[in-house]
């Protein structure tokens, strides 16, 4: 500011600018990455003890042997079944009367104009379909 009390923009906007504040690390955070280091220097591994000496924990790596693979443990094998399902002739129909009860209300709200409920449609009557090709198996 000057002596006759004028101020000049630059100066104005020098004296609005607020000054950084030191933001704390939450310690609480129980988070998907509470887990991780929050420390970004070296120095913190090491603890200082009473004598005034610091212990250097030792830290030590696998060696690199220069090949690819992950582990010299053998594979292991996993093979997946599909269980089949086996249900009795009334179950079959229970669900059937149901799919059609499905067919018939999707049938009866369905606008032709749109494509999801077409789509709904569709599905409806494929599920019929599939229940009536697992009832004539018990014939």
């Amino acid at each position: 500011m000057s002596e006759d009390g004028w101020a000049t923009v630059g100066e104005a906007k020098k004296q609005e600018e607020p000054k950084p504040v030191a933001s704390k690390i939450n310690t609480a955070y129980s988070g998907q990455f509470c887990g991780l280091d929050l420390s970004d220097s070296e120095d913190e591994s090491s603890s200082a003890t009473s004598s005034g000496e610091e212990e250097v924990e030792e830290r030590s790596y696998p060696q690199d042997d220069g090949s690819d693979s992950v582990s010299d443990e053998p594979a292991i094998k996993l093979t997946v079944t599909e269980k089949e399902i086996i249900r009795t002739r009334e179950e079959v129909e229970a669900e059937l009367n149901k799919a059609k009860a499905i067919l018939a209300k999707e049938e009866a709200t369905s606008t032709n104009c749109s494509w999801a409920d077409a789509a709904d449609v569709d599905d409806a009557q494929q599920l019929v379909d599939e229940l009536e090709e697992e009832l004539a198996m018990f014939a």
